[in-house]
Formats: structure tokens, sequence, C-alpha cells
């Protein structure tokens, strides 16, 4: 496709791939384009983007950044030494044992535990409708759970406007999302804005899709992926995931801003200072 020849693809293009079903691959030359038109990042890390620079983004440009876990190589360090003060950890106790962030000269590193044991995801609980009630509900548990974490990020912003940031999860995908979400909200950046950022993780994703997918199946003992009950309901990424959970959001806190101020501890003078800070103004 033309699109491909010149390494640029139009938002349309994109929203069209980040639609692709889960069992599918994504053509490789439409890959290529896709990861190489923004917000997307070519810096050696997988799922890179910069939350400023996703169409209509009322977030500064080159202040925040999202990605899936960091690998400990000379691309990885380059890019954070040259581009963040800060990173983010949002994953788990086992997972920050099992592959631990790079130590980066000039970068440093932040990691709080969850605040208690997650539960053990049940792919039966996904087999209803599309899987959004179950992603809904898992969601909130996230903003439940990682709120140390959440916490911290939103702590940076309110007192180092000055110093970008990265957060993290193992996709970048969830917790990643959720944070990213926050974010956004609290910018100003509409929720048509929001849920497109959302569903570019399906294309970010898509080079390292094959080896996160094995690991989870290896994980649970499962031979066939497309024929167990709650699979494609789970490991599918769709706009009524993230519809789903706003709802359940305003339902519990609120809405967003709701969450932050009763839930993580900040003042409403607190929340004003982070939505300045992230708008740049």
């Amino acid at each position: 496709m033309a699109a491909a020849e010149t390494l640029s693809l139009t938002r349309a293009e994109i929203e069209e791939l980040s639609a692709t079903d889960i069992a599918r691959t994504i053509p490789s030359a439409e890959l290529a384009a896709a990861l190489s038109s923004t917000p997307f990042i070519q810096g050696g890390l997988l799922n890179l983007r910069d939350l400023g620079a996703v169409p209509g983004s009322a977030v500064r440009p080159g202040l925040v950044y999202r990605s899936a876990k960091l690998q400990d190589d000379e691309a990885t360090c380059t890019w954070l030494a040259s581009h963040v003060k800060t990173v983010f950890d949002l994953r788990g106790e086992a997972e920050v044992r099992h592959s631990p962030d790079p130590q980066v000269e000039g970068v440093k590193s932040v990691w709080f535990p969850p605040e208690h044991k997650p539960e053990r995801i049940d792919l039966a609980r996904f087999i209803e409708g599309d899987g959004s009630k179950e992603w809904a509900r898992q969601y909130l548990a996230v903003a439940e759970l990682y709120r140390p974490g959440i916490r911290a990020v939103l702590e940076h912003v309110r007192d180092r406007p000055t110093e970008p940031l990265l957060f993290h999860c193992t996709a970048g995908r969830d917790r990643t999302g959720i944070v990213a979400g926050i974010l956004h909200a609290l910018a100003g950046t509409p929720e048509e804005d929001i849920v497109y950022d959302y569903m570019l993780t399906r294309v970010g994703l898509e080079p390292g899709r094959a080896q996160l997918e094995a690991r989870i199946l290896a994980h649970w003992n499962i031979a066939d992926a497309q024929n167990e009950p709650g699979w494609s309901n789970f490991a599918s990424l769709r706009p009524t995931f993230w519809h789903t959970f706003v709802e359940g959001m305003e339902e519990v806190y609120g809405g967003f801003e709701g969450y932050v101020t009763s839930h993580l501890g900040f003042s409403e003078e607190d929340v004003e200072t982070i939505k300045r800070n992230l708008r740049g103004q």
C-alpha cells in the first residue's frame, strides 16, 4: 500500500489496524508503517509512545511516555538517558523480580508493590458478551490494587513538571493504559482520543505479541487458545472495554477526578496543579 511505502499511516489507517482480530497477524509492511507514525517512537522499547503526541491529546508533548517492559540493552538505556528523568514501574513483585528494570545513570527508578496480591485470572469470567464487563471489573481492581504507583506518577507531575517521565507494566497495555487514561482525562483529552491511545496498544504490541501470548498460555497450560472459552475476549483489545471501565469509574468514584481526590488523597488544589502541569500551562 502507498502509505507503507512512505512509512507513515493516517489515523484512520492506524485505527483500522488496531481493530485487527487478535487471532490474526498484522501484515509486516503495514505494521512497520504504523510503528513509524505518530505517536509511536522508534527507541528500541516495545509499545513506546508519547502521550502528548497522540492526535487530540491535551498533554504537553515530551513530558509523559508509556511503554511495555524495559529491556536491559544498549538501545533502551540510550533512549531512556536522553529522554526521561524518572521511570515508574507498574508491575507486580514477581514480574519485577523476574525482569528488573535496567539501571541507567541519571534516570531514577520508582516501584511500589501492589497493596495486596492480585486475584488469579479466571478465563471463564471473560466468556460473557465481548468481555467488557469483566475487563471493567479487572480495571477497577487495578485502580485499587496499584494505588501507590499511580499516586507516585501523579505526585511527580504535580511536583516536577519539567522532568519527563515514563511508566510501564509488562505489556504496556492494561495497567499502563489505565494510568495513561487518567492523565489524559485530567489534562482534558477528549474521550475519543483517549480510546484511540488505548487501542494503539494492539499495534504497538504486535512485534512481541506472539512471545507474550506464548508465555501466558504456557503459564496456564493451555494448548489451543482459539478453542479455550474466554480466551479471545481476554486477549483482545476493544473500545468497549474502556467505555465500560469509564462507566464503572463514574459509578464508584464519580469519575477519574473523583478517584484521584477520594481514593488517592489529592486535594482539589493538587488536581488543578496536575492539570496545568500536564498541559504545560
